[in-house]
Parts: C-alpha cells; sequence; structure tokens
C-alpha cells in the first residue's frame, strides 16, 4: 500500500482534533452539554447570562479535567472481511480475488455500527483461511515473473529479499529470527521442486498464521494479566492505519514504527 505521506496529512490531523475532547457515549439526537459545577445554572442566552441572574463569573469549564480514566480490556481481534480484502490487495495485488475470498471467511460480528471481530469459531477460521491462502498463493505464482522479476534466476537471495518485504507488512510488524528462518526454510522445502514452489508455500504460511489474521497487541515489556501497557510503535501503527484505511500499515508507517517515530503524540501527527 504505497500511499504518499501528503495523503496521510489530513485524516492524521481530523484525528488529532476529534482526540482532543472526550467521548461519554452518544444519547439519542441530544447534543452534549458540559457537565456543569455544583450550584451553577445554565446560561441564559437571552440575556448573556445565567437563568438565574446572577452577575458572578462562571468557572471555565474543563470537560476532561474530572474524567477518570477507565481502559476497558484489550481484544484480540480478527481482520474484518473489508480490512482482509484491503491487505490481500496491498500485499498481492490480487484485484477483485481478494473481495470475493473475504466472503469465504466467517461473517463480521458487530458492536453497534462498529466491526467487532473478538470471538468466534476458529476452527471455521482457519479452514476458510487455509483455502484462501492457497488461492492466493497460486495467483501470485502464476504471476509471479511479473510481480518478481528476479525470480526468472531462481536464487536464494532473490527470495529473501522478497521475504523481508513481503512479511513484516503481512504481520505488521518486524519479523523475529525464528520466525525469518522459518519463512526461508519452507521456501527452500518446496525450491528443491521450483523456486515458485518454495514462494507459494511462503504465501501459504504468511496468510493462515494468527499474525495476520488478529490484531495482536502485546505491548512494551513485560505485564500482569489485566495490567494496562504502552502499545509498541508496531501496534500504534497498526491502530492508526486500520482506523484511518481499514487497511494495514504501508511500508513508510513501518519505518516510521522501526524507528521509533510514533512513540510520542508529535510522532503520530
Amino acid at each position: 500500500m504505497d500511499r504518499v505521506m501528503a495523503e496521510r496529512r489530513l485524516p492524521l490531523l481530523l484525528l488529532g482534533f476529534l482526540m482532543g475532547g472526550c467521548y461519554d457515549g452518544y444519547s439519542g439526537d441530544a447534543l452534549w452539554e458540559p457537565e456543569l459545577p455544583a450550584g451553577a445554572e445554565p446560561e441564559d442566552p437571552e440575556d448573556g447570562g445565567t437563568a438565574g441572574g446572577t452577575d458572578e463569573e462562571e468557572p471555565e469549564l474543563d470537560a476532561c479535567a474530572a474524567e477518570i480514566l477507565s481502559l476497558g480490556p484489550s481484544s484480540m481481534l480478527r481482520l474484518s472481511r473489508t480490512q482482509y480484502a484491503n491487505v490481500l490487495r496491498d500485499l498481492f495485488h490480487v484485484g477483485e480475488l481478494a473481495d470475493a475470498l473475504a466472503l469465504e471467511l466467517p461473517a463480521d460480528q458487530k458492536l453497534g455500527p462498529f466491526t467487532a471481530n473478538a470471538s468466534g469459531t476458529p476452527q471455521l477460521l482457519a479452514d476458510a483461511a487455509l483455502r484462501n491462502a492457497e488461492a492466493v498463493a497460486d495467483d501470485v505464482v502464476a504471476r509471479l515473473a511479473q510481480t518478481l522479476p528476479c525470480s526468472v534466476e531462481g536464487d536464494l537471495g532473490c527470495a529473501e529479499g522478497w521475504i523481508e518485504d513481503v512479511a513484516p507488512r503481512a504481520y505488521r510488524r518486524a519479523l523475529s529470527d525464528a520466525e525469518r528462518e522459518t519463512f526461508l526454510a519452507l521456501f527452500e522445502t518446496g525450491a528443491e521442486s521450483s523456486f515458485d514452489e518454495g514462494i507459494r508455500r511462503v504465501v501459504a504460511a504468511l496468510l493462515s498464521s494468527p499474525s495476520f489474521l488478529y490484531r495482536i497487541e502485546l505491548g512494551e515489556g513485560a505485564h500482569d494479566p489485566g495490567d494496562s501497557f504502552a502499545l509498541t510503535d508496531y501496534e500504534v501503527a497498526s491502530r492508526l492505519s486500520f482506523l484511518l484505511w481499514d487497511a494495514g500499515p504501508d511500508a513508510v508507517l513501518l519505518q516510521e514504527a522501526e524507528a521509533g517515530g510514533l512513540d510520542s503524540a508529535a510522532g503520530r501527527a
């Protein structure tokens, strides 16, 4: 997903504006009004003063000042069908196939107007994800000479470069050494038959992994269950990208996360 930085600025500025206030839930079509201190009376628009006519100066209200921060539990959310399709297109340029495959996943769960895939039937998801992964892998291999020109040479260096490009974007974070070795081993096993078979096996493994199918947030450092924790820069990048575009972070945003550029409000803006 190659997006120029100019396209990011407007939505991020809007996000910053919206995050500058507090939200206490939506109650019908009533307009939000700040909570007044005890004994204070609402302003009367007719005379520019309070409804009781007092001339005492009202204290300036800060709607967020009295709020007590209460964090809900962080769930491991499955990608929605829309997010899944968008990520497939960004990674492998599979076009309309992405939309068709997304419909093979279990239906999205809803919490009001929002998608909240926090539970479900793991076996149904696993079966659909594996079928989809194999379909994408076949499509990628069919176009490999065009999308990965070095595949014609069929050397390990070409595969290593491709894995280093695609796998972190699929997992939305840096690979561990163990993951990198696993993907290289998968490729080498398949490459005993052909270079294309090696790539096919890596694509299928990537797209059937929980690290691809779920938005996993483990946070910084060690912490006990139930404790609040700071998100990693990669997790912040993922939240921002899915919030604004319903898709995973692109290479530019992942590079910012890798450099630690998202660990401050200024960096996220």
